[in-house]
Order: structure tokens, then C-alpha cells, then sequence
């Protein structure tokens, strides 16, 4: 027959191990999430790497004033061109400033920073959130960490 010092002792036993379970489950998760985070910021880096005077140019403007809601970024062959924005804030950048603009927007665009919403025929991009958060957050001292 069992007793009740059994059932009690089940009881905590059940307990301690439900316990152990959800802490052992929320540390998991907690270090899947900081290294999903450190992976996320290795590959900006990389990235801002390969393009790094337009990053450099873009975080600037990101954090410059007026930028919070700006969210067209439209490539433009010189600064004589002419665009017609509709009254729409815009950043512009200029392929005589940056050599292969639409390359650099195309490795951006395939690391998944930038979607391509060209309406007409200036090319134009709009960042993701993540990538505006991590241009507001960027410094040049970035780009030479590992």
C-alpha cells in the first residue's frame, strides 16, 4: 500500500522535474535567440562590408534629421538628374557618387534588406525595419570588427 509520504514524495518529484523542464526549456531558448541575434549582426556586417561607402551614407541618413519616417531610398545616375517624388520624402543616391549603385542595391536586396518597389522608371527601394534599426545603430567602427 502506498502512503502519503509516497504520494508526497511523487508529487514533488513530479514537480521538481516540470520545474527543471521549463527552465531547461526557457535558457534554450533564451541562447537560441542571443545567438540568432549575433548571427543576425555578423551577417549586416558582412554585408556592410562589401558596400561600406554607401552603408556609411545611408546610416547617416537614417539618423539624420526628419529621416524616422522616410522609407524610399531611389537611385539616381547623377545628381542633374531630376525625380519627381510626388511630395513624398526620399533618400537619393547617385551612381557617379557610388560605382555599380544598382549592384550594391542588389546585394543588399539579396540579403534581404531592401525590397525593390520601383514604381515608374527610377529605381527605387524600400529598407526593412531590421535594416533601419541596424543603419540608426551603425558606426564605421563596424566594419573593421569581426
Amino acid at each position: 500500500m502506498i502512503g502519503v509520504s509516497d504520494g508526497v514524495a511523487f508529487l514533488i518529484g513530479v514537480a521538481v522535474g516540470a520545474a527543471g523542464q521549463y527552465f531547461a526549456d526557457k535558457y534554450t531558448d533564451q541562447r537560441r535567440r542571443q545567438e540568432q541575434s549575433h548571427d543576425e549582426a555578423r551577417r549586416f556586417r558582412e554585408v556592410a562590408r562589401k558596400v561600406s561607402k554607401l552603408i556609411v551614407e545611408m546610416a547617416a541618413d537614417a539618423t539624420g534629421p526628419n529621416a524616422e519616417h522616410v522609407r524610399d531610398l531611389v537611385l539616381m545616375p547623377s545628381k542633374g538628374a531630376i525625380y519627381n517624388s510626388g511630395g513624398r520624402n526620399v533618400f537619393v543616391y547617385y551612381e557617379e557618387d557610388h560605382p555599380n549603385l544598382r549592384g550594391q542595391f542588389a546585394i543588399l536586396e539579396n540579403s534581404g534588406y531592401v525590397v525593390d518597389v520601383t514604381p515608374g522608371n527610377a529605381p527605387t527601394f524600400r529598407p526593412t525595419e531590421e535594416f533601419v534599426q541596424y543603419l540608426r545603430g551603425f558606426r564605421a567602427s563596424d566594419l573593421i570588427r569581426n
